[in-house]
């Protein structure tokens, strides 16, 4: 930040992105009007799912073109009023004045009108947190050994937390019907079923190969798999370690302090403090989850490429910027294959900024230089997928249903299955301010021919963090949205540590007297807002991440021991949950056209199911207390049970 540059253009600034809001919703209204409402949606889903149906035609309509508007409208309007400037000494308390009893009554209401528990005292504790943080770090630069330390013990900490075994899968369904997914498709894999040949993956086609190839060696349990992404999860923390110390040192207190917010959201046991932790400071919660502890679906299995490219990006401007580009292209393939929800917002955020480089230039120069990375980008998607098309067909003998590989986006976005409508009096506002104001500030850089340094490397973030919010606007519930935090909060560190840096060495006196100073350090207290909230979820987590211990759970063995004699080493139709556990547990895999269950939605895939069972070589599992819902059509007659201990019953034809 600087100091010189509050005083310059800040009515221009406020007034374009005010007129952005305005011109937002008068465009929102008129787009509302003319998305018609899909009829029939429900009639492909099995009817006990159907209640659960909330097509959001509407809404995402609406976040797509804010999606649009975000790049385009505030620089508009920022031209548009480009002769405007209000610096006297008046316009600068003018500003002061609005921007701290604006950002007050906003938040205050906001926090009292959220569903996030303790959100009012997380904004008073957040506060409390950056003016000590401008009061005591604009003086001097700490550091020691002790503090890169400590972020090594957070990344142990971030791995130790997340291994957990059957005790901790049986505890609760919110456990066990999240993780039985993850390991019913690494169990098919490891027994030589091709994903999008022979069955589903709902969270990515590579990352179950992957998984299978290095639990091998091991045997796969919820204790490997577990394992293997918590290593995940680590090896996550520590680039988004290196990405800070890059700028911040590797051995200062600013780096602890921000990796520490960083990891309060960018892991499921520190992330879900408000809920596992509401109306409490420090206590241990004794397994008494709300939020369950491990959510690997997210963290790490969403959130790992993009962590890698958040420290990958910067290296673009180092000397070997061609080995970088290369690298990063191809790694952006792999990210597509682990997971096509945040690999395409990924590879798009990577050749945005990767173009965004030369805006600068001239025209010509310019264009070429965008269409050479569009190009980029396209043959990148399509040489992943082609190569994934070659290596299924060598495994498998079949082509793959590329369909597949956007089946579970469609059962999700178009259908609605589980979808919540976005609240207005939600704490999703001044998350979306953050990029925003990220997207504005970079664009006026263009316009000047300023797009080195770390611009690119923040318009990276910001973009990416704009495709996570996906996540949210889709099933806005208030638990969801502390899972796509971690990009905003990343941002406002490196906002805050540039704050500090600009206000160094200036006195408290010159602080309050000084209006351009000033205005940095209210910018900076706002910025800090996020910060405080990652730090704080980080500290109210820590005691219960340092307790240890886990509950002493255990499935029957002679009913998973007499299930292996019945169907260890060939495949099953397991009518009973959670499938992929019982599976593993008795030497099986899936006969399934699904990795596990719960991924069973349309009468169609019940329909397919059926000409499975109706075969003579299937061998049916069921249990009449943990079948899952879709069982009760599937017909079952012709097929002689034999019972089995634990209230199995073993049905061959």
């Amino acid at each position: 930040m600087d100091p010189t540059a509050a005083e310059d253009g800040w009515a221009r600034e406020w007034g374009a992105l005010a007129l952005s809001v305005v011109a937002y919703a008068v465009l929102a209204v008129m787009v509302a009007r003319r998305i018609p409402l899909e009829a029939g949606v429900g009639d492909a889903f099995i009817t006990e799912l159907r209640p659960l149906l909330k097509p959001e035609p509407v809404e995402h309509a609406l976040f797509l073109l804010g999606l649009a508007s975000i790049p385009t409208l505030p620089i508009a309007f920022y031209l548009a009023l480009f002769r405007l400037r209000l610096a006297s000494a008046l316009g600068l308390r003018l500003r002061d004045i609005l921007l701290c009893g604006g950002a007050a009554i906003w938040l205050t209401w906001l926090c009292f009108s959220s569903e996030i528990p303790d959100a009012p005292l997380y904004l008073a504790g957040a506060a409390a947190i950056g003016a000590v943080l401008i009061a005591a770090g604009r003086n001097r630069r700490a550091t020691s050994l002790l503090y890169a330390g400590a972020c090594a013990a957070i990344v142990f900490l971030g791995w130790r937390t997340q291994v957990i075994d059957d005790s901790w899968f049986l505890l609760d369904i919110d456990v066990w019907h999240h993780f039985d997914i993850l390991l019913g498709a690494v169990n098919g894999v490891l027994h030589g079923r091709t994903v999008l040949v022979d069955m589903t993956s709902q969270y990515g086609v590579l990352w179950p190969y992957v998984a299978a190839a290095l639990l091998r060696p091991f045997g796969l349990s919820v204790a490997s798999l577990s394992g293997f992404f918590a290593t995940l999860e680590a090896l996550q923390l520590v680039f988004l370690y290196l990405a800070l110390a890059r700028v911040m040192g590797r051995r200062s207190l600013a780096t602890l302090l921000s990796f520490a917010a960083v990891a309060g959201v960018s892991h499921a046991l520190f992330g879900s403090a408000p809920f596992n932790l509401e109306q409490t400071l420090f206590r241990r919660v004794d397994y008494a989850y709300e939020v369950t502890p491990v959510y690997y679906q997210f963290f790490p299995l969403r959130t790992f490429w993009p962590a890698f490219f958040i420290w990958l990006v910067p290296l673009c401007a180092g000397p070997r910027r061609r080995l970088v580009l290369v690298a990063g292209y191809l790694l952006c393939g792999v990210a597509l294959l682990w997971n096509v929800d945040q690999g395409l917002v990924v590879l798009i955020a990577w050749t945005a900024q990767l173009a965004y480089e030369r805006l600068g230039d001239r025209w010509r120069p310019v264009l070429r230089h965008v269409v050479l990375h569009a190009a980029l980008a396209a043959a990148t998607a399509a040489g992943s997928v082609g190569a994934y098309v070659l290596f299924a067909h060598a495994r498998a003998g079949s082509w793959p249903d590329l369909s597949r590989l956007v089946f579970f986006q469609s059962v999700f976005y178009r259908f609605g299955f589980g979808m919540l409508p976005m609240r207005l009096g939600e704490l999703w506002q001044p998350l979306i301010l953050v990029y925003v104001l990220t997207v504005f500030a970079c664009s006026r850089r263009a316009l000047s021919g300023r797009t080195r340094g770390d611009a690119p490397w923040k318009l990276f973030i910001a973009l990416y963090g704009l495709g996570l919010f996906a996540y949210y606007q889709g099933r806005s519930s208030p638990k969801v949205l502390l899972a796509v935090l971690f990009p905003a909060v990343f941002l406002s560190c490196l906002e805050v540590h540039e704050g500090l840096e600009a206000l160094r060495g200036t006195s408290l006196r010159t602080l309050l007297t000084d209006a351009p100073r000033r205005g940095i350090a209210l910018q900076t207290l706002l910025w800090s807002l996020w910060c405080g909230y990652g730090g704080i979820n980080f500290a109210r987590t820590l005691p219960e991440a340092l307790g240890g211990g886990q509950p002493a759970m255990e499935f029957d063995p002679q009913a998973t021991e007499a299930l292996r004699r019945d169907i260890g080493g060939r495949p099953a139709v397991m009518l009973a949950d959670p499938d992929a556990f019982l599976l593993v547990k008795s030497g099986s895999w899936s006969a399934l056209p699904v990795a596990e269950n719960q991924e069973v939605f349309l009468r169609e895939q019940v329909e397919e199911i059926q000409r499975i069972v109706d075969r003579k070589d299937v061998v049916v599992v069921a249990h009449p207390r943990l079948d899952p819902l879709w069982a009760r059509h599937v017909d079952l007659h012709g097929l002689h049970g034999v019972k089995r201990p634990g209230g199995f019953i073993v049905l061959r034809r």
